[in-house]
């Protein structure tokens, strides 16, 4: 997988574009951030339901639709490493569906 591109969102904070798939997981895998800067992630689910749940952020978006999207806003108040997976029973690789947001100072 490849990391995320960062790109500013207007007017400020971050946008990434998340795409989740069941045959490869999350794309991308790695996600970094700044403490302290707004998040937009937009979830695209590609085949099945899938979920985005991020415990130690407090993020749960609920299932994602085949073809929908679902936006998860969050600002990151610590830096660390969070792991990131999906929640909702999708399919025989539902367990290896997993990332990590990096959350930098």
């Amino acid at each position: 997988m490849l990391d995320a591109v960062l790109k500013p969102s207007p007017p400020h904070g971050i946008f990434i574009r998340l795409n989740i798939v069941e045959s490869s997981g999350f794309d991308p895998s790695v996600i970094t951030v700044k403490r302290g800067e707004p998040v937009k992630i937009i979830l695209h689910g590609m085949d099945v339901s899938h979920s985005l749940v991020v415990p130690d952020l407090g993020i749960d978006s609920g299932p994602v639709e085949p073809g929908k999207e679902k936006v998860v806003e969050f600002t990151p108040d610590k830096a660390g490493t969070f792991v990131f997976y999906c929640g909702t029973l999708c399919s025989v690789k539902h367990h290896f569906m997993r990332g990590t947001i990096v959350v930098e100072e």
